[in-house]
């Protein structure tokens, strides 16, 4: 059971600093460790004491509770589906784009 926990707990760190933004250096400036320390926190193999999970927590702008204990897995997929709408839309702007500049081409023959 601790190992679930712990590896959520990893996988929480990783994600919702990538959502911010932040690279494991930023963290490991903060925290006043080495990117390893961070790395090797995020991948499961050291397990930080609680104040470093606390000062992580605050690092990140969330509870220790949720960053501990809530399943962000779904902010990643919503993320995903964000990202893929966006391109698609980006990529009708541009066929839009191309549709103007030719009827505009049209009209000045």
């Amino acid at each position: 059971m601790f190992w679930l926990w712990m590896n959520l707990f990893c996988k929480n760190i990783r994600l919702i600093r990538i959502i911010r933004g932040y690279s494991q250096e930023n963290l490991a400036a903060y925290l006043k460790k080495s990117q390893n320390w961070v790395s090797a926190v995020e991948s499961g193999k050291l397990w930080p004491a609680l104040h470093d999970r606390q000062a992580i927590a605050d690092f990140l702008e969330i509870s220790l509770d949720d960053l501990e204990c809530s399943n962000f897995t779904y902010v990643k997929e919503e993320a995903m589906a964000v990202g893929s709408r966006i391109e698609f839309l980006e990529q009708e702007l541009e066929l839009l784009k191309k549709s103007i500049t030719a009827i505009k081409n049209r009209l000045d023959c």
